[in-house]
């Protein structure tokens, strides 16, 4: 559902973190408006990877805008599935366990 449709509004719930919907709607190839956190700026790039809104009137304006701009809208869907695939499991993973065996916790490879 979330690339099926043309823009995916994915509130966030806090300022500080990020919503599991983030992960999905990016990871399914979604376009996705978003609020403008500090959370959303760490780990994206507002206007590559997402867009932001910090009002319901800039949402308004920001909609009307890409539901008339449909090429912008898919080249940032698109680099926003590219840039949320080194927050997979796979890669997440992947890391916890270098940290593990780096700081000696275990010691076989896995």
């Amino acid at each position: 559902m979330y690339n099926s449709t043309d823009i995916m509004i994915g509130l966030q719930n806090k300022r500080n973190q990020l919503t599991q919907r983030t992960y999905e709607i990016l990871g399914s190839g979604g376009f996705m408006l978003t609020s403008d956190t500090p959370a959303i700026k760490r780990y994206f790039t507002p206007g590559k990877d997402l867009v932001t809104a910090g009002s319901k009137e800039e949402m308004q304006r920001v909609i009307k805008y890409y539901l008339n701009h449909p090429a912008e809208r898919k080249a940032i869907q698109l680099q926003g599935q590219t840039t949320i695939r080194k927050h997979m499991y796979k890669f997440r993973a992947k890391e916890i366990l270098q940290v593990l065996k780096r700081e000696g916790i275990i010691t076989a490879d896995v």
